[in-house]
């Protein structure tokens, strides 16, 4: 048995036709069946427990970004998890993932509102951060608390990724243009 040690959490996506997803799904499964988890946790002082619900690499500044849904904090920390800073937010509602774009732009999920918000987060400083700066991609409405869980960017396919947790669970791709908006209208619930 190998073991496969984690210090973040990683997540990859394949969007199929469903026929197809299937047997990509059995194929992974097939091929970590040799591995074995293990993961420490440690607690990271100047974050409330149970609080991050997301997180993202920054590969120009080499931190992680993390977003808090219950204060709709912004953290940069490094990858030895100590904060740099925390950056406050303004007309966010419940955070619930972040996924990093190029330079200082991030892709953020709200649950309840199904949002994607496109938004550039300065470099540096802890200024309030507000949504009116970004912009807003509306996915769905009244999906309250079974809304939005999470947000991937694929940079060689210029798509976004967003997860809906529940009633149902959907899997949407946003085909993005040069500045990272969608191209195209998508498919509303």
């Amino acid at each position: 048995m190998r073991t496969m040690f984690a210090t973040a959490y990683c997540a990859a996506v394949v969007c199929l036709q469903p026929h197809a997803a299937s047997a990509i799904a059995s194929s992974i499964a097939a091929s970590l069946a040799d591995y074995q988890v293990s993961l420490s946790i440690t607690a990271i002082q100047g974050i409330p427990d149970r609080s991050i619900s997301g997180a993202a690499f920054n590969a120009t500044t080499k931190t992680i970004y993390a977003v808090d849904d219950a204060s709709c904090a912004i953290y940069e920390l490094t990858t030895n998890g100590a904060v740099t800073r925390v950056i406050p937010t303004s007309g966010f509602e419940d955070l619930e993932g972040i996924a990093y774009h190029t330079g200082n732009f991030f892709y953020i999920a709200e649950e309840a509102q199904a949002n994607i918000v496109h938004i550039e987060i300065p470099s540096s400083g802890a200024e309030t951060l507000s949504k009116g700066k970004g912009t807003v991609f509306n996915i769905a409405s009244g999906w309250g608390n079974t809304g939005l869980e999470g947000v991937a960017f694929c940079p060689s396919k210029s798509l976004v990724y967003c997860v809906k947790e529940k009633g149902p669970p959907r899997l949407y791709r946003i085909t993005l243009d040069g500045a990272g908006t969608p191209k195209e209208a998508f498919p509303n619930d």
